[in-house]
């Protein structure tokens, strides 16, 4: 059921429907946010997320649609669910997919993930 969900998720964001709000980017990517899609539940919330590569990864993906979420209170986000595609801003062929949370991690100071975590729980 979840992937079902998951699945849909990533239709509704896709290139075509989403508003992506562009964050920041680096010699190797840009990271976008997709502001309609936070949801709150207490102090954590959820957000899709697109990492477009400007150059395709070692497998040929080529961007990645995430769902991250934030824990607003320490700072901390996690990877709850992601998609890889062998096409820029989510477009192309899936290649990969994973289901599995990640670790919690903590953002750099002037990072890009810390202006995704500015943009998601505020300032």
């Amino acid at each position: 059921m979840k992937r079902w969900l998951f699945a849909g998720v990533m239709l509704i964001a896709s290139p075509g429907w989403a508003e992506w709000q562009f964050v920041g980017g680096t010699a190797r990517a840009d990271y976008y946010i997709e502001a309609a899609s936070i949801r709150v539940d207490g102090a954590r919330r959820q957000v899709l997320e697109l990492l477009d590569l400007k150059l395709p990864d070692a497998r040929g993906n080529r961007s990645y649609l995430v769902l991250y979420e934030y824990d607003c209170p320490t700072g901390a986000a996690r990877i709850l669910r992601s998609a890889c595609f062998d096409g820029a801003m989510g477009g192309g062929r899936q290649t990969e997919a994973c289901d599995t949370p990640g670790a919690w991690t903590l953002p750099g100071d002037m990072s890009a993930s810390m202006a995704k975590l500015r943009i998601v729980c505020g300032p």
